[in-house]
């Protein structure tokens, strides 16, 4: 499975365009691909060189001589077209608006479907010299800060994790707050267990938020079903967490690798996309009523906003989310990583599985410090200690 960072589904959503762009013009050659914007340089057959720019004004300012086309989706063109010529009527380039034709809107929506639901399906569809257009949004778990720093730093969710980043052990750890009685009521027998690693990314109906992830379209349909999720934290020590998910405090939190869980995610078997980031915390509800008759692959902004986003007192969780995209009508959406083909997704019971290494396990100041019980035997945990001075607990 591939992964992605929320911020960059804009991003994503425009380099896949012009993917579907190359495919339908191909009188026209590929220059340069600008990154990280919705313009490439091309080349017609009488060797003219031009800015083609895909779905909206050229997000760059300084392009330089070269002629500038604007190309609008057709539902969009007229809108925009007289606002785009009247910008650039007194700019040095030639500026043409044009609306794209029917054939780019299907390959397009077919292109985006791939890219959400089987990205490894898209790569292999497309052009082999156009495949470093689209890898660089995908994250790489073994080179997360090597692989295309540029884009990296401009990862405002990266950024933040990163003052979470343990100095002394090389590190980022995300929590997970476990009640009491999950943890004690071990069955090695179980197919599901914590205190083994497992993580589940569970449906949204299983949130204690009744306004989390609620998203209907025009006609009602139901969005939840096309999401799993796995909300995780950077902070182990929160005493609100610790109060509502862990047992007042007779509980536990389990550590786990930012890279590992990465490792995980994209060695499941489960066909999808995975995003992730902070969750944003916001005193408005973002827009929950789509105005589309139906589910669309190219308009998924709206989903992911109300997926990322929850009401400002949520705030002190600074929850960490990893949010899989899957396709609730497919029959064969395969389950956790094995060959096993899962029942349809609609099913609010069906967890997506992965299994990581806890790196970390802590008790609860009310908790009695007692090791937990796993299939390799007891484990040790640090009891967590409440300060005597200050609202502060410590390990």
């Amino acid at each position: 499975m591939k992964i992605i960072f929320k911020e960059s589904y804009d991003l994503y959503r425009i380099v896949v365009g012009k993917l579907a762009f190359l495919s339908i013009y191909d009188e026209f050659k590929l220059v340069e691909n600008i990154d990280y914007s919705n313009l490439m340089l091309l080349e017609d057959c009488y060797n003219n060189k031009f800015y083609a720019s895909i779905f909206r004004q050229p997000d760059v300012k300084d392009l330089g001589k070269f002629p500038i086309r604007i190309y609008y989706q057709r539902q969009s063109f007229k809108a925009n077209r007289n606002k785009a010529i009247k910008k650039y009527e007194k700019m040095p380039n030639d500026v043409e608006v044009l609306a794209l034709p029917k054939e780019f809107d299907d390959i397009h929506e077919d292109y985006f479907r791939k890219a959400i639901l089987s990205p490894e399906e898209l790569l292999g569809v497309i052009d082999e010299k156009y495949l470093t257009m689209i890898d660089k949004y995908y994250i790489d778990s073994e080179n997360l800060f090597v692989k295309n720093a540029d884009y990296l730093k401009n990862q405002t969710d990266l950024t933040e994790l990163r003052k979470y980043f343990d100095n002394e052990e090389k590190r980022f750890l995300l929590y997970k707050y476990i009640s009491e009685a999950t943890v004690k009521n071990y069955n090695k027998n179980y197919n599901h267990s914590v205190n083994d690693g497992d993580l589940s990314f569970s449906h949204p109906d299983k949130f204690n938020d009744p306004f989390d992830c609620n998203c209907l379209l025009s006609y009602g349909g139901d969005l939840m079903n096309r999401f799993r999720v796995l909300c995780m934290t950077p902070i182990y020590n929160n005493i609100l967490m610790w109060s509502h998910y862990a047992s007042e405090h007779k509980g536990y939190c389990y550590g786990y690798s930012f890279y590992d869980i990465l490792n995980k995610i994209e060695r499941l078997d489960t066909r999808g996309l995975c995003l992730i980031g902070f969750v944003n915390y916001k005193r408005t509800r973002p827009i929950q009523n789509s105005k589309l008759a139906k589910f669309s692959y190219s308009d998924l902004k709206f989903y992911i906003n109300a997926t990322f986003t929850k009401f400002i007192d949520w705030q002190y969780e600074k929850e960490f989310r990893f949010v899989l995209i899957i396709d609730k009508d497919n029959n064969k959406a395969y389950g956790e990583m094995n060959d096993e083909y899962m029942p349809k997704v609609s099913n609010a019971n069906n967890y997506i599985t992965i299994n990581c290494n806890v790196v970390e396990r802590y008790n609860g100041v009310k908790g009695d410090g007692h090791d937990i019980i796993t299939k390799n035997g007891p484990k040790k945990v640090t009891k967590l200690i409440k300060d005597k001075q200050k609202y502060l607990i410590y390990k």
